[in-house]
């Protein structure tokens, strides 16, 4: 009976470390860590200028070379890139109001990590209200720049080097942008492009379809000239390139970038990853992945391109940045919607 009792009591301990347990999915709004932020957010400084507005925009190569491993699948076997099938950019664009200034930085990456956040910062000497990072979201692009033991897992091995070759691109890329500033017009549109997402978490819930994009064009000129930059934002997940790829490539996001380029003659074309944390996107039919790859990001940039006659530009604008940091919930590995792991394993996260 002794040898039961502990028996049963090391598998409670196992069971309340390790779980599985029942998802907390109850409402943000009822949480601590809500009201938290709401009262960080009451108390913080607004950065908040009227004027005209300039821009100043850069990009960088950072495609990775062959062997490197690209990020995205932990199941990717070998991870090393066998060639580039398209390339992968990290691009700048700065907002500059009355001499202030905030940088949007997109990156053809899996995510971007709080060491490379940190890294940056610290090169180009900015706080994190002026640069606002984001990424494409790719899972075929570069790897190795994350050193925790999930980011090794889904990035590939841990390089140094790498990571402080990347670090300084992007510094680079932000430091250039905020050299060439010139005056422009801003306008922003949206479209519903439904039909062609799903949650990938819960079946049958609902996703946010809208695909956004900001125009920029010079202040001078005819109606009909080409923008010098769009930032195109949509929320769909990067994989239509799956984990049997091993060539380079930004997934459907470049495809999308390439078009819009080539057909409004745009000198700048962005794009960053929405609300990926739920949706993936439906396969559309094709010859190959790249050809999947290719039709989804196309259709995208035909949906956009159908509402860039009705944008309304304007010169004078509000130029508006504040950094607060987000109470979040307790870390948690999932399962599946409903059920975690316990927790002796979020350190891992």
């Amino acid at each position: 009976m002794r040898i039961t009792r502990w028996v049963v009591v090391v598998l409670v301990l196992l069971w309340a470390g390790l779980g599985p347990h029942p998802a907390d999915n109850s409402h943000y709004r009822d949480s601590d860590y809500h009201r938290s932020t709401l009262e960080s957010l009451a108390k913080a400084s607004l950065l908040r200028e009227t004027g005209t507005l300039h821009i100043g925009v850069a990009q960088t190569d950072i495609s990775p070379s062959p062997g490197q491993p690209l990020a995205g699948y932990g199941k990717r076997k070998p991870m090393g890139s066998e060639g580039l099938e398209s390339p992968c950019y990290a691009r700048a664009l700065t907002l500059s109001v009355n001499g202030k200034a905030v940088t949007v930085l997109t990156a053809d990456l899996l995510l971007v990590t709080d060491d490379l956040v940190d890294e940056v910062l610290q090169r180009t000497g900015l706080k994190h209200r002026d640069l606002y990072f984001t990424a494409s979201h790719t899972h075929s692009g570069p790897g190795g720049y994350g050193e925790r033991i999930v980011e090794e897992m889904a990035f590939g091995d841990y390089d140094q080097g790498y990571f402080n070759r990347l670090a300084s691109q992007l510094a680079d890329v932000v430091t250039e942008s905020r050299r060439k500033l010139q005056p422009a017009e801003f306008a922003v549109v949206s479209r519903e492009a439904s039909g062609i997402q799903f949650n990938r978490i819960k079946s049958g819930s609902p996703t946010h379809d809208q695909i956004y994009a900001l125009l920029f064009r010079a202040v001078d000129g005819p109606e009909s000239r080409s923008p010098l930059a769009l930032l195109s934002v949509f929320g769909s997940h990067a994989t239509l390139l799956t984990r049997k790829n091993r060539r380079t490539s930004p997934d459907y996001p470049g495809y999308l970038v390439d078009k819009l380029k080539r057909e409004t003659g745009a000198g700048m074309v962005m794009f960053a990853a929405g609300t990926v944390g739920d949706a993936s996107s439906v396969r559309p039919h094709g010859k190959s992945e790249f050809d999947q790859a290719r039709i989804y990001g196309e259709r995208l940039a035909d949906e956009l391109m159908a509402e860039l006659p009705q944008a309304h530009y304007q010169r004078e604008v509000t130029l508006a940045a504040l950094s607060v940091p987000v109470q979040l919930p307790k870390r948690r590995l999932s399962l599946s919607a409903d059920w975690t792991l316990g927790p002796l394993l979020t350190p891992l996260i």
